[in-house]
């Protein structure tokens, strides 16, 4: 059984996993990572490298817990992890247990395993907020329910940490 430091409601910051992290993607999560650290908010992750590995790692920095669940096919790309993991069988799988687990998503960049757990989260009516200019799904992204363009990582860290089951308000 993994024991964490404290329990602490969960955000999944989301973007791309690999190579295609740009510098700016990779510092806007490290932002990400502190701040939601420091509102006492543990980060999770589909991923250790590239965006989401920015942000948990530095969430782990500010003294904050972070979660990566990933495939058990990833296993040995976390070998520079030192924080909690949880293994899922399938990709599938990994972005359900993330959206579950998650009181809301931010989005940085990201490809289509991304866009799946924005579906996933949708679904289940929980705030999703994509960072403007970050590429990725960002760009094709439509605002839904939940689904909200923001303009900062520090407004997307507000909105994510409000209140669980937030609604963002209609646009007239």
């Amino acid at each position: 059984m993994v024991k964490f430091k404290h329990i602490y409601p969960a955000i999944a910051v989301l973007g791309f996993a690999r190579s295609w992290s740009s510098p700016r993607a990779l510092k806007l999560a490290r932002t990400a990572g502190q701040l939601l650290s420091q509102n006492n908010f543990m980060v999770v992750a589909g991923n250790t490298a590239g965006t989401p590995g920015a942000a948990i790692s530095a969430a782990r920095a500010s003294g904050g817990d972070s979660l990566a669940i990933l495939e058990t096919s990833q296993l040995d790309d976390c070998n520079d992890y030192d924080g909690y993991y949880y293994l899922q069988t399938s990709a599938r799988l990994k972005h359900r247990c993330i959206a579950r687990v998650c009181l809301a998503a931010i989005v940085i960049g990201g490809g289509p395993g991304s866009l799946e757990i924005v579906k996933d989260f949708t679904a289940l009516k929980k705030p999703v907020l994509l960072i403007q200019g970050s590429g990725g799904i960002c760009a094709e992204a439509n605002n839904g329910a939940n689904l909200r363009w923001v303009d900062s990582v520090s407004t997307a860290v507000k909105y994510s940490t409000i209140l669980p089951g937030f609604h963002f308000p209609v646009d007239r």
